[in-house]
């Protein structure tokens, strides 16, 4: 949450717009994070060495899933 109020800030610094995904690599893994509508997120948590392209492109396509429904 604190990595995407600082996204956040920044964007509102430099008035880039919302925040519509992030992410984030750790030493132990990674962290991809989809906005939906309603204030609602789809995270997803990858092993270190998957490819974090493939999960924020299916992270996208779930949250279009998702958004429909809501």
């Amino acid at each position: 949450r604190q990595v995407q109020q600082a996204a956040r800030r920044t964007g509102g610094r430099y008035l880039t717009g919302e925040v519509r995904s992030m992410h984030c690599r750790y030493d132990g893994g990674q962290v991809v994070l989809v906005a939906l509508k309603d204030g609602y997120y789809v995270i997803l948590a990858l092993r270190a060495d998957a490819s974090g392209a493939l999960g924020l492109r299916r992270a996208h396509e779930y949250g279009r899933r998702l958004d429909a429904e809501l």
